[in-house]
């Protein structure tokens, strides 16, 4: 050999083998991950101390006419008088900002607070002197615990009750174990019949009698902005409910970021995009990482039903019995009804398991919650929370046998009845120091599903309010009036077969919405600028061995930890993944 001896030569060919051997052992030592990848939005956090910093968020709200859970602010015209209810701790700096952005639009805001007799003008003087943020934080009932560290509590009843002292009462003689688990302060003795014990309406109840008041005194009140769902407003306005256009859901996370500029129009593209194939679907198919695994054959009078109740902004309804037993909301001029009601029965009866380390409340070790023909049957792990579920299922008082009303022979109440997407992309899960802000707030993030079991209706079948039928039913027997113990899924895939096709379509693929990608969607947002920018999702949440490194089976024993990690980097600014990045 000229220039190199035989001996070097082999020397170097083996360090050439040694190199491409181990720089494949590190490669294959990386994990790879087919789902998103996690991300939190570069953005202010702290709460804004003056109006002024709120201001270039605020105008960009008031003149959006999408928003969470109704309209936007942007569906108010200018020369109009609206009323704005907001909650007794909501930031004042941005509830002013709200009114004063509304004002240079030429409309009359009347900001109002529910008081004890009557509606209350909110003033932003006295506010700012008597705000605190400390009043408003909520806390946990179990001593050591954060709210979110006690998820499980979720599962103190199996949904709403009309009576929760009796429900109580029942655990303390059934299990007093998990009793003094869910109400450590309070003691084992039964609480005893009050006089006249008042039954729990839900979703306000009449919290808004004094508003309605109000609206009866002052007509030239074109419209109202209230709540924060529209099942906990809309139908509790009374002759006013017309009058309801949307939420007032405004914190420093909500206005003081991407949310009030994310594009109407884009919005509702995307949720036209992923209802589209319901209206066709002959079955769905809903998997998920954590372990679910559901699906449903659907016939053509339900596809026709679920088609058309499908919708709610931010939380288009991918169960088809959540989208029946109401009257629907149209997209061309939501929220405003349309159409008739929408029979409940024959209900969806989907078979299979879903599985989920978190509900709307915190966090829970892995549970799996086992459906055949649409009904629970068996709850497997989940620490406390499923402990709680067990028990309910299997000894709650008429649980299983109770007849509701509109679900035409099919006792019991713990059919699958929510399966509910999230739309907006620029939506996330508020970080907060003491761990005290649910998990309840994130559902509206795009992709992401949360589940609910337990039957329901949100309308009786003569208008669009509580049926005094079904409200007169869970009274008699003190059985839940309304759905419950949730999962929430991050990275689902769920798939549409097209009924009389060999195709199929998938609404969501690894836990991003498909429309999101869709070409014409590209295109109305290129309008607004870098479609990639518009359409990216700004949170994503970081869940070991899934999107992220670590052991998914270590991780599902104690997410709690995990999550609390994650927002402690997020607070202190350490968070290796922020987007865009500092």
């Amino acid at each position: 050999m000229t220039g190199m001896s035989w001996l070097s030569a082999a020397k170097l060919a083996i360090c050439f083998l040694f190199v491409a051997l181990t720089a494949g052992l590190v490669h294959n030592s990386v994990q790879q991950f087919e789902y998103p990848a996690p991300r939190f939005p570069s953005l202010a956090l702290n709460p804004p101390t003056s109006v002024e910093e709120v201001m270039p968020y605020a105008r960009q709200a008031a003149r959006n006419r999408a928003a969470a859970f109704g309209g936007g602010l942007g569906l108010s015209t200018p020369g109009e008088t609206i009323a704005l209810v907001v909650g007794g701790c909501a930031n004042p700096h941005i509830i002013e900002a709200m009114r004063r952005a509304l004002v240079e639009r030429g409309i009359t805001p009347v900001v109002l607070l529910r008081g004890p007799s009557s509606a209350i003008i909110f003033d932003y003087e006295t506010a700012r002197r008597s705000y605190s943020v400390e009043g408003c934080t909520r806390e946990s009932r179990i001593p050591g615990m954060t709210v979110t560290q006690a998820g499980f509590t979720e599962g103190g009843q199996p949904g709403p009750v009309p009576f929760p002292r009796k429900t109580r009462n029942w655990l303390r003689s059934e299990r007093p174990d998990l009793f003094q688990t869910l109400y450590p302060n309070r003691s084992l003795e039964p609480e005893p019949d009050p006089a006249n014990e008042q039954q729990n309406l839900g979703f306000g109840g009449d919290r808004n009698d004094v508003i309605i008041a109000y609206l009866e005194e002052h007509p030239e009140i074109d419209g109202v902005y209230s709540g924060g769902t529209w099942y906990q407003e809309a139908g509790n306005f009374g002759p006013f409910s017309g009058k309801w256009r949307g939420t007032t859901r405004w914190d420093r996370f909500t206005i003081m970021s991407n949310v009030p500029s994310y594009p109407a129009d884009v919005w509702t593209l995307t949720e036209e995009k992923n209802i589209e194939a319901i209206a066709f679907a002959s079955r769905f198919h809903l998997t998920d990482p954590e372990g679910t695994d559901l699906s449903d054959d659907i016939s053509p009078d339900l596809a026709r039903r679920w088609a058309s109740g499908v919708y709610e902004r931010g939380h288009n309804m991918l169960g088809p019995n959540m989208a029946t037993g109401r009257f629907a909301r149209t997209m061309v001029s939501y929220p405003a009804m349309s159409g008739e009601w929408i029979p409940r029965s024959p209900i969806s009866t989907p078979t299979g398991v879903i599985a989920a380390t978190t509900n709307h409340v915190g966090y829970h070790p892995l549970i799996k919650m086992y459906y055949e023909d649409g009904y629970l049957t068996e709850v497997e792990g989940g620490g406390t929370y499923g402990e709680l579920a067990r028990t309910h299922l299997c000894c709650y008082p008429n649980i299983n046998t109770a007849q509701y009303p509109y679900y035409a022979g099919k006792p019991g109440y713990f059919y699958l009845h929510e399966i509910a997407l999230g739309t907006n992309p620029k939506w996330f899960r508020p970080p907060n120091a003491d761990m005290s802000v649910t998990t309840v707030n994130e559902r509206l993030k795009s992709g992401y599903l949360h589940i609910g079991v337990g039957a329901s209706l949100e309308h009786e079948p003569r208008a669009a309010r509580r049926s005094e039928a079904w409200q007169a039913f869970a009274e008699e027997q003190n059985v839940p009036f309304y759905h419950g113990l949730h999962l929430h899924l991050y990275f689902p895939t769920y798939t549409v077969d097209i009924r009389n096709s060999n195709r199929s379509v998938d609404i969501i693929r690894n836990g991003r919405m498909t429309s999101l990608d869709d070409a014409e969607v590209r295109a109305l947002a290129s309008r607004y600028g870098d479609p990639d920018e518009i359409l990216a999702e700004d949170w994503v949440v970081e869940v070991a061995g899934i999107n992220a490194p670590g052991n998914f089976e270590d991780y599902a024993q104690n997410p709690y930890p995990y999550h609390k990690a994650v927002n402690d980097k997020i607070l202190d600014g350490t968070y290796e993944h922020f987007y865009p990045a500092n």
